[in-house]
């Protein structure tokens, strides 16, 4: 399965971070290889439930913050933009 949704193009980082359009490209690429092996899911928002199977409550609410002040960063590494 892959999730894809237009908006991840709009995320920016500063000059040389790996996440950036041209990490989708490459990706976007891969994708098109295996198209029909592969389970195209529209993009949603995911519910808390579901975050919190992977992270803590602490975390979740550090982003959720984050995410409201935005453009900040989480860390020297984690740009959080709108």
């Amino acid at each position: 399965m892959v999730v894809e949704d237009s908006r991840f193009r709009e995320h920016r980082v500063p000059d040389g971070h790996p996440e950036r359009p041209a990490r989708l490209d490459a990706v976007h690429a891969a994708i098109a290889e295996r198209e029909q092996e592969l389970e195209r899911l529209p993009a949603r928002p995911a519910a808390p439930e579901e975050i919190l199977r992977v992270h803590s409550r602490a975390h979740l609410e550090r982003v959720a913050e984050a995410a409201r002040r935005a453009p900040v960063h989480l860390d020297p590494d984690t740009p959080v933009s709108r």
